[in-house]
């Protein structure tokens, strides 16, 4: 991505949570990518009906709670979240995300042959590694900091960093809070926000696996006309 321009992603949707963060994102006019775990769609379906509306993106990050690595079978644990999801994918982007942001290439190759091979990932991230002094909001809140402090070290790696994908949580309320401190001081400094499809790798490997880029769903795509 130019400089300062972030993508911004997220573990943990849907929950009530995930629909505060899209609302906020919405009315400062950010699209984000939410990554989603299959096993709990159930009862949050008008969640994820909210985010596409809005024109954030809904990735998979597999059916149960350790991502696909770590299922008895992976193949079987991305094709179940993707059942559930594919009535929320936009554009045909459909994007996988596994914990620890890496994937075995034989697990690549697995989920390829099994008719998977629509999907592009894993997608990483630049800013949001796990265990990362300030810089993880999930770390954040396991030391026991507040809001401020997390969004400080968020903001301490952007400035190293320049530019590229930020990863947060949108399963705790904390990270609700801090993302509005974290976003008044990005705006403050000049940083432009542009969904993860613009990306261009990722919006190469869209284009090759048939999707569309750029794409908005729901609500958010009348703008367009």
């Amino acid at each position: 991505l130019p400089d300062k321009t972030l993508a911004l992603t997220f573990d943990g949707a849907p929950g009530a949570n995930a629909a505060d963060i899209g609302d906020y994102l919405y009315a400062n006019g950010i699209q984000a990518a939410f990554f989603v775990r299959g096993g709990a769609v159930a009862g949050n379906e008008g969640v994820l009906k909210a985010l596409k509306a809005h024109g954030h993106l809904i990735g998979n990050a597999g059916y149960g709670a350790k991502g696909p690595a770590a299922a008895q079978d992976p193949v079987i644990d991305v094709r179940k979240a993707d059942q559930l999801l594919q009535p929320y994918v936009t554009g045909q982007m459909f994007l996988l995300r596994v914990p620890g942001e890496a994937l075995d290439p034989a697990l690549a190759t697995r989920l390829n042959a099994a008719g998977l091979s629509r999907y592009v990932g894993p997608i990483g991230w630049d800013v949001g590694t796990t265990g990362a002094e300030l810089t993880d909001d999930a770390s954040c809140w396991a030391k026991g900091m507040g809001e401020g402090d997390c969004a400080q070290g968020y903001l301490s790696t952007i400035r190293l960093r320049g530019h590229g994908t930020v990863r947060m949580h949108s399963d705790d309320g904390r990270s609700a809070l801090m993302l509005r401190t974290l976003y008044q001081k990005l705006k403050d400094e000049g940083f432009l926000f542009a969904r993860v499809d613009q990306t261009p790798q990722v919006r190469g490997l869209l284009e090759r696996s048939g999707a569309a880029p750029g794409t908005v769903g729901g609500a958010a795509g009348c703008d367009e006309y």
